[in-house]
């Protein structure tokens, strides 16, 4: 597995803030104890959500969202809007699910930017890095760069990095999802 701390952050000494990561979970009740904590550490800076009463309907996935990881679906169909109080940072809703395939699709947009123009985190949907999550900007799909093995990782580093703030974490990837 990828060490994603090393990799976002380096050796890097400014992020000497103390920040407790939300502990990876193992079980399902871990899993919904990981995800509470996660809205509620993006609640806490500033995030605002807006849920929805459709994520029930996961277990009922269909076409290209039944290739999604399970936890994955049921986050994503849990909110209607999910963002930062600065509105430059985003959940991509499900609702608008088939613009949300890249051009190349393989690929399913879950946030984006305007920070950086275009920016985008998508998770691979097939092939030999299917669940990895990916960062991409200004459409160069080629420069892509992995962030995260899989769903909870992605959000453990999301976390951290909203915790820590972007005056911390600047230059790297996650910046402008901050």
């Amino acid at each position: 597995m990828i060490n994603l701390f090393k990799k976002i952050f380096g050796d890097s000494a400014d992020i000497t803030k103390s920040v407790e990561r939300i502990p990876l979970p193992q079980t399902e009740e871990e899993k919904e104890v990981f995800m509470k904590r996660y809205l509620e550490t993006l609640i806490k800076h500033g995030w605002v959500m807006d849920p929805s009463a459709s994520a029930s309907s996961a277990d009922k996935a269909t076409g290209d969202l039944a290739v999604l990881d399970p936890d994955l679906l049921k986050f994503l169909l849990s909110f209607k809007t999910l963002g930062n109080d600065s509105e430059d940072a985003w959940f991509v809703e499900l609702g608008t699910q088939p613009d949300n395939l890249a051009p190349w699709e393989n690929h399913l947009f879950i946030m984006e930017s305007s920070v950086i123009e275009d920016s985008t985190i998508s998770v691979i949907l097939q092939g030999e890095d299917k669940g990895k999550f990916i960062y991409c900007n200004e459409d160069i799909h080629e420069d892509a760069e992995v962030v995260a093995d899989d769903f909870f990782s992605f959000l453990q580093l999301h976390a951290y990095c909203v915790e820590l703030g972007k005056d911390i974490i600047k230059n790297n990837q996650l910046w402008p999802f901050v």
